[in-house]
């Protein structure tokens, strides 16, 4: 889904240098400054109550992402792909729209 290469996922990676790599991809929308694009993400990530944010990716893929720190110092991280709710939400707010129009003419006509 991130199109990392083989060797830039693996075990023992920092998750700061995988924020970089998706900055420098331009993940996160244009930056001219990564790093502190990476500092921004890292505190959101680290929130000591947990994060959830939604995302659309470079790639146009919605993703919402899950952050929950652990008691042993760890982070939880859950992402899952929501493309197909983001475009049934924006379908039917289309049709909601086309629905009151057809309503205010229908009222107009009256």
């Amino acid at each position: 889904m991130w199109g990392y290469a083989p060797d830039q996922l693996k075990p023992g990676i920092p998750g700061h240098e995988m924020i970089r790599m998706l900055a420098a991809r331009g993940e996160f929308g244009p930056t001219e400054d990564i790093e502190r694009t990476v500092r921004e993400r890292v505190a959101l990530i680290q929130r000591p109550g947990g994060s959830r944010y939604e995302q659309r990716t470079a790639r146009g893929k919605y993703l919402e992402f899950t952050f929950q720190p652990l008691q042993d110092g760890g982070l939880l991280g859950i992402y899952r792909d929501i493309t197909k709710l983001k475009d049934r939400e924006e379908a039917l707010a289309a049709a909601k729209e086309a629905a009151e129009g057809a309503r205010d003419a229908a009222e107009r006509e009256r």
